[in-house]
């Protein structure tokens, strides 16, 4: 099964989705529906605690907006820096979900310049920098409840990979 940890800095975004371990999506257009993400957990992104978990998963993925790339790049370094350390061969992918042309190449150049040169071959052959592109419409809506983990979309959505860009077998990611 796929286990989700958030990685964020908004502590009361955190606080919530450690409580409840999940969240709910209002997803609007010609039909509303509203689904639920269950099975979720958050670590602070500032810290140790992300550094670990990029050192053990095996698909981390970012939607922080493409000014954030670079702010993000130092913690992925440390995280592909301790998975190397700890011998962890396993392919990982990292797939920049951002509003950009190439977001994921941008973050992987980010991320080497960030990383000791005795890490950077490592990381060429165990990470997988997988350029994406996504649509999908979250309209601007008032939070009747006041809820931070309150998300609502529009019904269209569209995510497509690189798949020549993938260390290792496909993900099988359902949805």
């Amino acid at each position: 099964g796929i286990q989700l940890t958030f990685a964020d800095v908004n502590q009361v975004v955190l606080d919530a989705l450690n409580a409840r371990h999940s969240y709910q999506v209002y997803v609007v257009g010609e039909t509303e529906q509203v689904d639920t993400v269950s099975g979720v957990n958050a670590v602070s992104s500032i810290g140790d605690d992300v550094v670990d978990l990029i050192a053990q998963v095996d698909l981390v993925t970012t939607a922080v907006g493409p000014v954030v790339l670079e702010r993000i790049a130092p913690a992925i370094a440390k995280g592909l820096v301790k998975r190397k350390e700890q011998g962890n061969e396993s392919p990982l992918n990292i797939i920049a979900c951002e509003n950009m042309v190439r977001g994921t190449t941008q973050l992987k150049g980010h991320v080497m310049n960030a990383l000791p040169e005795d890490a950077k071959a490592w990381v060429e052959a165990h990470v997988g920098f997988v350029d994406s592109a996504v649509d999908r419409i979250v309209p601007p809506s008032a939070s009747a409840t006041n809820d931070p983990l309150e998300v609502t979309v529009e019904t269209f959505s569209e995510w497509i990979v690189d798949k020549t860009q993938f260390k290792g077998a496909l993900p099988n990611i359902p949805g």
